[in-house]
């Protein structure tokens, strides 16, 4: 047997074993549960024990890379803050209205809100311009934008003169455009309505309109005013506010 061949077997710590020839052979090391002609301890010394060291070693460096990569990025995004807060600085004194720092890192402010109309009649103006500038005091919003537009498909929110042949000159040019009779000419009507000529009135005169706030108040022009138009009245509809801003 390859047991007996085996003359010069040394401890766990020497070398490799031979046989009688001089050749390595391999046996069973007890206790270990394999066949090696390298010692275990020897083997745990050489091979296990360098390469789990190096292992850890390349572990720590790696550590030690991302901690630094980590709080150098810290430094960074902390220098990008403090230049952007020297920005604002720059462009918002303290001393101009309380702005600055406080202006800039200041909390977004919104405000929504629904404004229900019921027009007597198929057909009507609303100047809402009055509501929309106290919802504009309510918000608190100082700078921003505030958006109008009617939550319906025979509705329109849009900003003209307040001038009552204007109004008049919308009514008749409305009518030339899509007229209400003969509903038979739609085929939307087909369906049992008799409102087409609304739907095209809505989508000349639009759905939305969007303002800017400027110091507290609506940035509006001369002689511009918000309106709620209405193409097919005699029920419930309404018109969505939204205040967006500082």
């Amino acid at each position: 047997m390859a047991g007996d061949a085996l003359t010069d077997v040394k401890d766990l710590f020497g070398g490799a074993a031979h046989d009688t020839t001089g050749n390595s052979a391999q046996i069973s090391w007890p206790g270990w549960g394999w066949k090696s002609s390298t010692p275990p301890f020897k083997m745990l010394v050489t091979e296990y024990i360098p390469i789990r060291f190096a292992a850890g070693y390349a572990f720590v460096a790696f550590a030690i890379q991302a901690t630094r990569s980590f709080i150098r990025s810290i430094g960074r995004n902390r220098a990008r803050d403090e230049r952007i807060e020297r920005s604002a600085e720059a462009s918002f004194p303290s001393g101009q209205g309380g702005m600055g720092r406080q202006y800039f890192w200041s909390r977004m402010k919104s405000l929504t809100e629904y404004l229900w109309f019921e027009v007597p009649g198929r057909r009507g103006l609303v100047n809402i311009t009055g509501t929309v500038a106290e919802l504009v005091l309510r918000s608190g919003v100082n700078e921003g934008i505030v958006l109008c537009n009617a939550m319906h498909i025979t509705a329109s929110v849009f900003i003209n003169d307040n001038e009552s042949g204007l109004h008049h000159d919308y009514e008749v040019w409305l009518e030339k455009l899509a007229p209400h009779a003969p509903t038979s000419q739609y085929h939307h009507n087909r369906t049992g309505e008799d409102n087409a000529d609304a739907h095209l009135k809505r989508q000349i005169m639009g759905r939305e309109v969007v303002v800017a706030v400027t110091n507290g108040k609506l940035d509006l022009g001369p002689w511009e005013q918000i309106f709620y138009g209405e193409f097919d009245g005699n029920r419930r509809k309404r018109v969505l506010v939204k205040i967006i801003g500082e």
